[in-house]
This record gives structure tokens, C-alpha cells and sequence, in this order.
């Protein structure tokens, strides 16, 4: 729930200056929620940010990546806010070159993604190899002829299959962590030190901006002040249970009452015995009955003498 700031190392290009901010539907850790919180963060503190075409109120928080760049980077990201203003204290000086963004999407050259859900992560970076391995390769002939194809993204390093991040590039949470820290929040650290921006004028603090703190930073737990902070996002997300849904209406109160016992079939050549005739007799009494027809009264005879 924290919001970081300037101090802090936010910037200078950023999506958003919290994590909650962007996964917080249904709960934190979610994804993005119905109101978009980059609206209100583009002009925030006297900023002078330019809101590109797919980010709006009720839209979800997007991110805009190009498919074809002049990088020949496959996905390179463009970050939607810019810090702007060195006399505030929330922004710091970079140019956001909008033009190029609406040039991309006038070629059709942009794809967007919304915040992932971070739900049951840990039990995905469990999974063994081979699990996913063998899955892979079950009902291979079925999967090949309705056109399902397709491979892992290996790590470079130690040829293990990596899992998380938008490409399935990043080996492990704290991979995943720091690469996002850094991508959607512009906050170095100890895996990623080097800010994405190149631009000179922005680039404010030479070293990592989030690392392991040497003195106990004052936290609830003893153990998490000695812990960065991306050690403390992948903690968070490797012991957040998935998301469990709750049946309503009346399967919700059925619930409540008291489980009644089973009712057992009578026998067809068996009489019914004191019971079953209770149940017969109050049966019968509840069976609708026909409707009276009704007639003018008749006229009543008078009596001569």
C-alpha cells in the first residue's frame, strides 16, 4: 500500500507511483480497478502530462508496448508518465514524447496489457519442470489438430523454464519484482540498477535506488527490516493465496441451516405407517381445489296463503 515518491526514486518514467494502485481489484494483489488511477496521477502536483488515446477514466490501467521498434527489442515498453517539472517536488524534468506514441498507434504499431493478477504465484513457481513438461506433451496429436501450439521460454543461464512476466522472460518472483519495480515504477535496485530513461538531463541518482537496507528500517516485523524491497514484493505474492470464489443467493443461506436427515423411499408393497398416513392426509388437504362456479342466487319463493 505504500505510494512512493521522488525521494524515494520514483521516475523519471513511470506507469504508476504504487503498486497497490494498479493491482487492487478484487483485492490487493488483483488487477486493475474500475476507475483508472493514471488519470488522476497525469496532472498530479502541477504536472503537464498529455493522457494518450487508450487511457481513459473507466478503462482499465494499460501499458503500450511496440511490436515493431527502431530498438529491435521484441515487446519494448513505453512507459505512460513522465516526470515534468523540477520546481515541484513530486516531478522531476523529462520530455514525454507523445507524438511518438500517437504515431505507433496510428501504424497500428502498439499492443497494450493490463495488470496481471498476482494471485497463487507461489504455486506456480513450484511447479517442477517436468510437470509442465509433461503437460505439455500430453494429447499431443488432439492439440495439434485443432492448431494448439507452442514452447517455453527458457532461461538463458541454467536452460530451466521461466514463468512469470509478460513474455514468461523472468525465472523467478524476485526476478519478477525487480524487473517491474524498475518498468513500471522507473525505481532502481539491486538486479535492475540502470534507469530506462537515456536522456542525461533526467538521470538524478548513480547508484541503485532500493537495496538491502544496512540498518533496520523501523517495519512490524524484524526480519523484513533487513529485506529490500523487492524481496519484500516477492514474499508478498509467493504467500498470497488464489482467489477462491463464494457462491451467493440461496446456496449461501442453505447453508445456514441444519442438514436434514435423508428421506428414505417407501416400499410399493409396504403399508405406510402412522407417519406416512400423516404425510398422505396433510398431502391431500394441500392439493388445490377447484374452483366454484358462480351462479345468481335464486329468487326466493313466497309463501301464499
Amino acid at each position: 500500500m505504500e505510494v512512493d515518491a521522488v525521494p524515494n526514486g520514483l521516475g523519471p518514467r513511470f506507469n504508476l507511483d504504487s503498486c497497490s494502485g494498479c493491482h487492487s481489484q478484487p483485492a490487493v494483489g488483483g488487477s486493475s480497478p474500475p476507475t483508472n488511477p493514471q488519470v488522476a496521477l497525469a496532472t498530479a502536483a502541477g504536472a503537464k502530462n498529455t493522457l494518450p488515446s487508450f487511457i481513459t477514466a473507466t478503462g482499465p490501467a494499460r501499458e503500450a508496448r511496440f511490436v515493431r521498434n527502431p530498438r529491435r527489442v521484441a515487446g519494448w515498453q513505453r512507459c505512460t508518465r513522465c516526470l515534468r517539472s523540477l520546481e515541484d517536488p513530486m516531478h522531476q524534468a523529462a520530455i514525454l514524447r507523445s507524438r511518438i506514441l500517437r504515431r505507433r498507434v496510428a501504424n497500428n504499431n502498439v499492443i497494450f496489457r493490463i495488470p496481471t493478477p498476482l494471485f497463487g504465484l507461489g504455486l506456480v513457481e513450484n511447479v517442477p519442470d517436468t510437470a509442465l513438461q509433461s503437460s505439455l506433451s500430453a494429447n499431443a496429436q488432439q492439440k495439434r489438430s485443432l492448431g494448439i501450439s507452442g514452447h517455453f521460454n527458457l532461461n538463458t543461464n541454467d536452460q530451466t523454464i521461466a514463468r512469470f512476466g509478460w513474455k514468461a522472460q523472468n525465472k523467478s518472483l524476485l526476478l519478477f519484482s525487480g524487473e517491474a519495480y524498475n518498468v513500471e515504477m522507473g525505481i532502481t535496485n539491486d538486479l535492475f540498477q540502470t534507469e530506462r530513461e537515456g536522456n542525461a538531463n533526467c538521470q538524478f541518482n548513480a547508484t541503485p535506488e532500493s537495496v538491502i537496507p544496512l540498518q533496520a528500517a523501523d517495519l512490524a516485523s524484524p526480519a523484513a527490516s533487513f529485506q529490500s524491497d523487492i524481496e519484500l514484493f516477492s514474499s508478498f505474492m509467493r504467500l498470497t493465496a488464489h482467489r477462491r470464489h463464494r457462491r451467493r443467493g440461496r446456496l449461501r443461506r442453505s447453508r445456514r441451516r441444519r442438514a436434514r436427515p435423508i428421506k428414505r423411499r417407501r416400499h410399493p408393497l409396504r403399508r405406510p405407517g402412522q407417519r406416512g398416513r400423516r404425510r398422505e392426509r396433510r398431502a391431500r388437504h394441500r392439493r388445490p381445489r377447484a374452483r366454484l362456479r358462480r351462479c345468481s342466487p335464486r329468487p326466493r319463493r313466497t309463501l301464499r296463503a
